[in-house]
């Protein structure tokens, strides 16, 4: 059976290795599900000047994060201090649509295998499946 997914529907997601923690010691990411359009953007292949095709693996990364990365509670610093999740001031296009999305500061305050977590989870949110729609 094939199982829809809601479109812009926010998902809180706990990494793997903190799961266990307390609830309260737990940093949320909150993520969205990504449109038909964002996702097709993203899948965009680019040609080369010797004509084979390619996708320019950091910029589907990083439009993916800006796109489907929404929000955090309770990421802090080394000396235990908030981190804020700041968003740009301008509306910039991402993915083909104009939108105010996670800042460059706060992006890269973020270790590099948290970001690859982050996005991980976010391609998993277009591909539900049966099982997902149980938990």
């Amino acid at each position: 059976m094939v199982i829809a997914v809601t479109p812009d529907e926010r998902h809180t997601f706990v990494l793997p290795a903190e799961r266990e923690l307390p609830e309260g010691q737990q940093t949320k990411f909150f993520l969205r599900t990504l449109t038909t359009r964002e996702r097709l953007a993203l899948d965009r292949s680019r040609i080369d000047s010797s004509g084979d095709r390619f996708i320019d693996f950091g910029d589907r990364c990083l439009e993916t994060l800006r796109a489907g990365l929404t929000g955090w509670d309770n990421l802090v610093d080394a000396n235990g201090a908030a981190v804020p999740y700041e968003q740009t001031g301008a509306e910039l296009d991402v993915c083909g649509v104009r939108r105010r999305c996670i800042s460059d500061a706060s992006l890269n305050r973020l270790p590099g295998d948290v970001v690859t977590e982050v996005l991980r989870e976010i391609n998993r949110l277009t591909e539900l499946t049966p099982e997902d729609v149980g938990n």
